[in-house]
C-alpha cells in the first residue's frame, strides 16, 4: 500500500485519477486495520515526502481512522509549517486531486 501510493503521487495524477484512486483507499481503510497501521506509518515517517504526508493524513481522516497520534502528528506538523521559519510548501493531495499548500490539507485533516 505505502509502495502503490508512493508510485501514484510520483506520476502527477490528474484530479480525475485522484478521485478514482482516493475512495477505494478510503473504504479500505475504514475496514482493515493493517492498511489503516501501514497508511499512519507512511503518514509519521519522517522520510516521507510532504505528497505522502498530505494525502496519507487526509486518508486516514476520510476513512475516520485518524488516531490520537496521527492526529497530534498533524497538529505539530502544522505548528512547524505555520511558524514562517520556512517558504509554505505545496503538496499532492490525492483526496482534493490538487497540489495546495500543506497547510491546507493538514488543516482538512484535523477538521473532521
Amino acid at each position: 500500500l505505502q509502495s502503490d501510493l508512493a508510485d501514484v503521487l510520483t506520476s502527477n495524477p490528474d484530479q480525475t485519477t485522484c478521485s478514482f484512486i482516493a475512495f477505494p483507499i478510503i473504504a479500505r481503510l475504514a475496514r482493515d486495520i493493517a492498511a489503516t497501521k501501514a497508511m499512519e506509518s507512511l503518514a509519521l515517517h519522517h522520510e516521507s515526502n510532504v505528497d505522502q504526508q498530505a494525502s496519507a493524513f487526509r486518508l486516514l481522516s476520510e476513512a475516520g481512522t485518524l488516531s490520537d497520534h496521527a492526529r497530534e502528528s498533524c497538529e505539530r506538523l502544522l505548528a512547524v509549517e505555520l511558524a514562517g521559519d520556512k517558504p509554505a510548501r505545496d503538496a499532492l493531495d490525492l483526496v482534493s486531486g490538487e497540489v495546495r499548500p500543506l497547510v491546507h490539507s493538514i488543516l482538512d485533516a484535523l477538521s473532521i
